[in-house]
């Protein structure tokens, strides 16, 4: 796959080859509305779009929405954080992470 946009660094048009990892980078011939830099990393994500980590759900990939949605805004990395709460609550919603992450590819 190859997109083109420009560089966040210095609005220069880029294309950018890939796969699984990057191939190539290069200039490109044409302008671009589209801005092209790394995503950025939330270190501490409670919840987003309506979902929340610190909820006990019956389907724990439910939760995957809030990775999908904040991708959709440029966040490629994010830490689940539980708040202070009982221990043994605390423990439940560990648990529902740890499985969440077992189950979505994401």
């Amino acid at each position: 796959m190859t997109i083109e946009g420009l560089s966040y660094i210095d609005q220069s048009p880029i294309k950018i080859s890939f796969d699984d990892k990057i191939k190539a980078i290069a200039s490109a011939k044409e302008l671009s509305d589209n801005f092209i830099g790394p995503g950025f990393t939330d270190l501490q994500v409670n919840g987003y779009g309506g979902y929340d980590y610190n909820e006990l759900v019956s389907e724990p990939t439910t939760l995957s929405n809030i990775t999908r949605q904040l991708f959709a805004a440029g966040v490629t990395t994010h830490l689940p954080t539980i708040i202070t709460n009982d221990t043994g609550q605390i423990g439940l919603l560990i648990e529902q992470v740890i499985t969440l992450r077992k189950q979505d590819e994401i």
